[in-house]
């Protein structure tokens, strides 16, 4: 779908947070047309193993960058000190190594 999202000069993203994940995109054109290739997304996704392993490259990408900032410290403090029964005390993010 890359293609037709720079076809309408739009983009897409997403993240992950404690309690949900949030996918957005933009679109300057063709608003109900790209909403409806959005939409199939959710309706009938395509997993691929190569969009998989780029999904898990990503991911990983993201934890090398995060991993030594304070406030990552910070929240895995918090969660160390929190309730093992409670959600909160789980790992929040992945890594190759927690993803494989």
């Amino acid at each position: 779908k890359q293609w037709y999202q720079r076809r309408v000069r739009g983009e897409t993203n997403a993240f992950t947070a404690d309690e949900m994940t949030g996918y957005y995109f933009s679109s300057r054109i063709l608003f109900r047309r790209i909403t409806d290739v959005f939409a199939q997304f959710f309706i009938s996704p395509l997993l691929h193993k190569g969009a998989i392993a780029r999904e898990i490259s990503a991911v990983e990408s993201e934890w090398q960058k995060d991993v030594n900032l304070d406030g990552w410290a910070f929240w895995g403090l918090l969660r160390s000190l929190s309730s093992p029964n409670h959600p909160f005390s789980r790992f929040s993010t992945g890594s190759i190594s927690t993803l494989n």
